[in-house]
């Protein structure tokens, strides 16, 4: 648990970690996804809250900003989760290509 957001494991065909708003019961991570590493669930949370005061937060309300800023932050951290998730099931570094770049193909007159 992380403040106003509570962490779970939701075990699934791949278990993924979510995030949710404890007082309102709504959750932060979307629709039925979440992370696969619950550090980046941890640090989900951990940014959430530096954004507003979530004791004061009307859930029937829509605030676009607040919204925009929350899938700032997940686009972020997903990805991050992704690269790592890969890495780790292929064995793979992600920061190098995958194969060798071809060299153009040439035309047979």
């Amino acid at each position: 648990m992380s403040g106003a957001f509570g962490i779970r494991l939701e075990a699934r065909r791949r278990p993924v970690w979510s995030v949710t708003h404890l007082a309102s019961g709504l959750r932060a991570t979307p629709g039925g996804t979440g992370f696969c590493n619950v550090e980046l669930a941890k640090v989900f949370a951990e940014r959430l809250m530096a954004l507003t005061d979530w004791s004061c937060i009307d859930p029937t309300t829509d605030n676009e900003q607040l919204g925009d800023q929350v899938a700032a932050i997940w686009n972020e951290l997903i990805s991050q989760d992704v690269r790592k998730t890969l890495s780790q099931h292929y064995g793979h570094e992600l920061d190098r290509p995958w194969s060798k770049p071809r060299a153009a193909a040439r035309r047979h007159k």
